[in-house]
């Protein structure tokens, strides 16, 4: 059998030519369509082959849309939509100009040739209006004349129940008036991929959740709707002339009444996407580049990119599940709406009155630096912040860089809390920015704090200042670099435990406070391994119930640092002893110094001296020489049976013979020893041997 391929006589255009044979591109490819459907509709009309129903999509002006930028196309595009019934409806290059276009069954509306829908001047309602069960926009321009409308208007305004699902796919918005997407009563799937969104304008710069480029506005009650937003690009300004000239990104509110209940379950998931100069300056009511409220199920936020925006960059209220990696926020920009301890990241788990969600979250990997714009703004970091109702539970912090900010992170009513390998850096802003680098309120259950490095050059390193006496800090393996007068490297207060470990810490005024709040007394763990290169030191030991570990304190430990059987302490202010060991438990006292002295320290002799045994190490060289007879006293205040010194005279002496007697029980010559030792039935001091050297 032999086949032809037949002459359509299909206009070709001319290579880097917008035309052919003087005829507009959008003419050609309307010309084209329709030889094509007339081929096809002949070939099945006389032999039965061919296509069925004709070609698989439908041309806007086979229906007399013109694309002319001039004419409104409203009702014969509505035309096109119901003859395609859900076919690909396909727009050749060209503007068509749209009042209203309501879509109440299936549409996949194709603008890839480059098509422009532009929204009429003085439109009457928004402009694609969607109200059916799947609409697909794919490529193009869609322009919202915001500058010629009357009232709050959106580009696409999509009621979006479980039984609904749209796409908008690689659409570049511009000129939009309020948002340019916009969904109410979410139940089924939003997917925004691809797109570019730029010029967009709140109308009247009042408005909170429309200044956006996707609105989830409301959620179907019982359903678990989706809003996908990845790999799109966001263009506002950092300098904003009019208000709402940047508005936000993504505004996600699809709950109906979490507090009862009864409630929406949808999710969010914004990954990959580019934000500049969003988010700042939006009439009394900012909004976040990306910005949930006020519940959420669910939010995975990854790898996206803020640069010059302001207020928050990732304003998560009320969500559960939420992960926030990967995300890279620079250079933010200063909004008179900013509130400095939002953060540029910022999680609250339950921001509306009475709810009870008990929320978890991973903050990590992401790089925060200069959120406030500039050094002299208090932009926090990462902010999480629960209520009296609704604690910030299972909270994952790790692996962050936070730069130039106020608090690098600030933490407040949350339960099981990780801070974990983050270097934080704070802002150098001077007085006006008096920061800190890590703290943390109202934390009850566990706190684990560590492996973090913190630059605090206007505050606190790290800051637990806890009105939760249950609560449990295990603090371990931190740098802290400190130099604020009036304030502490580290200062830990009000909690049930806290056990130091491993930290470092550096400050040019004072490194580190530990005290208590309340009549809960805690128990206190202090590791040698802890290393304070400068500033002082202060522990409140009155209010301690027990002390372990190794802890090192300029003054005695007897009658002050209550510590369970087996503690250390070291004397660090140089005085004698140096070392105690805590025989007995519990209490104040049962200390017994271990060492002060150096091991065979040259002891001068001349003038008499006398040994202790609970203050002087055991082995003692006399090096001296004697310029007369002189006693060494042996103390019995606090010996105990077995205490001994071995006494080693090596020193001759001037115009002598002059003997050193020890205790009254031998008179030592030159290079001669002896061996006391305490105990029998006495409790005295006897000789147990001597000899010469």
């Amino acid at each position: 059998m032999s086949t032809t391929t037949p002459n359509l006589g299909l206009y070709i255009p001319a290579s880097g030519d917008g035309s052919n044979n003087g005829l507009p591109w959008g003419v050609q490819m309307q010309e084209n369509f329709e030889k094509i459907d007339t081929f096809t509709s002949d070939l099945a009309a006389t032999t039965g082959a061919g296509l069925v129903g004709g070609l698989p999509f439908v041309s806007v002006m086979s229906y007399g849309a013109t694309g002319n930028g001039v004419t409104d196309d409203t009702a014969n595009i509505a035309t096109a939509v119901a003859a395609a019934n859900g076919k690909r409806l396909v727009f050749p290059f060209g503007t068509y100009i749209i009042n209203t276009l309501s879509i109440t069954g299936s549409a996949d509306i194709d603008l890839t040739s480059g098509a422009t829908l532009k929204h009429k001047t003085s439109a009457s309602g928004n402009m694609i209006e969607f109200t059916g069960t799947r609409l697909s926009i794919t490529g193009g321009f869609i322009d919202g004349n915001q500058a010629n409308q009357p009232g709050v208007i959106y580009a696409v305004s999509c009621a979006l129940p479980s039984t609904a699902n749209v796409i908008v796919n690689g659409v570049t918005f511009t000129n939009t008036a309020n948002a340019a997407v916009a969904a109410t009563n979410s139940g089924g799937h939003l997917y925004v991929d691809r797109c570019k969104f730029s010029a967009m304008r709140e109308h009247d710069g009042t408005l909170q959740h429309d200044t956006c480029a996707v609105s989830v506005q409301s959620g179907e009650t019982g359903k678990k709707g989706f809003l996908r937003f990845n790999d799109n690009t966001l263009v506002g300004t950092v300098t904003p002339v009019l208000p709402g000239a940047s508005p936000g990104g993504i505004f996600f509110a699809p709950t109906l009444d979490y507090v009862n209940g009864v409630g929406n379950f949808s999710t969010l998931e914004a990954i990959g996407n580019h934000f500049y100069g969003i988010g700042q300056n939006c009439g009394g009511n900012d909004i976040a580049p990306i910005h949930t409220y006020p519940s959420t199920d669910g939010a995975r936020v990854i790898g996206n990119y803020f640069e010059g925006c302001g207020f928050s960059a990732i304003a998560a209220k009320s969500v559960k599940n939420f992960i926030c990696t990967d995300n890279v926020i620079v250079n933010g920009q200063t909004s008179a709406q900013n509130d400095p301890t939002s953060g540029a990241i910022y999680y609250t788990p339950g921001d509306h009155s009475g709810s009870t969600v008990r929320p978890r979250a991973v903050i990590s990997n992401n790089i925060i630096d200069t959120p406030g714009g500039t050094a002299t703004v208090k932009q926090n970091g990462i902010s999480v912040i629960g209520s009296p109702t609704s604690v910030a539970t299972q909270v994952v912090i790790a692996n962050n860089v936070i730069n130039g900010c106020g608090d690098g992170i600030w933490i407040d009513r949350a339960t099981d809390v990780s801070i974990t390998g983050n270097k934080i850096n704070g802002s150098t802003g001077g007085t006006a920015n008096t920061e800190h680098g890590i703290i943390l309120n109202n934390i009850s259950s566990v706190a684990m704090i560590y492996g973090n490095y913190v630059v605090a050059p206007n505050g606190y390193g790290i800051a637990a200042t806890n009105a939760n006496t249950t609560a449990k800090f295990h603090v371990d393996g931190n740098y802290v670099i400190h130099s604020t007068a009036g304030s502490y490297g580290m200062i830990l207060r009000g909690m049930a435990l806290v056990k130091l470990t491993g930290n470092i810490i550096d400050s040019t005024t004072s490194a580190i406070s530990v005290s208590w709040d309340g009549a809960t007394k805690p128990a206190f763990y202090w590791e040698r391994s802890n290393q304070i290169l400068n500033g002082t030191v202060s522990f409140d030991f009155a209010n301690l119930t027990s002390a372990a570990g190794h802890i090192e304190y300029p003054n005695a430990p007897d009658g002050l640092v209550p510590a369970t059987a087996g503690a250390l302490y070291t004397r660090n202010s140089g005085g004698v002893p140096a070392l105690y060991i805590k025989e007995t438990g519990g209490g104040t006292t049962g200390w017994r110094p271990v060492e002060t002295n150096a091991l065979g320290g040259d002891q001068n002799a001349n003038s008499g001296i006398t040994l202790t045994a609970t203050l002087d190490a055991p082995v003692q060289f006399f090096t001296t020489a004697l310029t007369a007879a002189r006693t060494i006293t042996l103390s019995t205040s606090g010996a105990s049976n077995g205490d001994m010194f071995r006494i080693i005279r090596t020193a001759g002496d001037t115009g002598g013979p002059w003997n050193l007697s020890v205790g009254g029980l031998k008179n030592l010559a030159a290079n001669t020893w002896c061996e006391v030792s305490f105990g029998g039935s006495g409790n005295a001091w006897v000789l147990t041997g001597y000899g010469t050297l």
